[in-house]
């Protein structure tokens, strides 16, 4: 779970540095952006990175939402991947393996996608 709140850390990290604001931060951890939006509580040993992450996002135009698992497929693909790449490092989406690029694409595009579970 301390991924998740990581992951968010430097991917607000990135949109600082390439002043990419206004951000819509989009996750499917409710109880992630609750904490984020200072609603629930934060437990002490993810108290820094989500004081960093906040900091952070104060110092742009950040807006953090809850969505469902289905609108995540990017960045689930993208996890999937990591996890059996133990050194792997992304910065731009042309870097991505061809799948990834795909699901990019088709979220550009705004293209619904189906989790379909075996």
């Amino acid at each position: 779970m301390e991924a998740e709140y990581l992951v968010l850390l430097e991917g607000v990290r990135l949109c600082v540095d390439k002043y990419f604001t206004p951000t819509v931060v989009e996750t499917d951890s409710q109880i992630l952006c609750n904490m984020i939006q200072g609603i629930a509580m934060v437990p002490w040993m993810l108290h820094v990175t989500i004081s960093h992450a906040k900091h952070l996002m104060s110092l742009g135009s950040f807006q953090i939402v809850h969505v469902f698992g289905e609108t995540n497929t990017v960045a689930d693909a993208l996890a999937r991947y990591a996890s059996s790449s133990p050194n792997l490092t992304l910065r731009f989406d042309h870097q991505a393996p061809s799948f990834v690029r795909g699901l990019i694409r088709l979220d550009r595009v705004q293209t619904p996608s189906i989790r379909l579970e075996a």
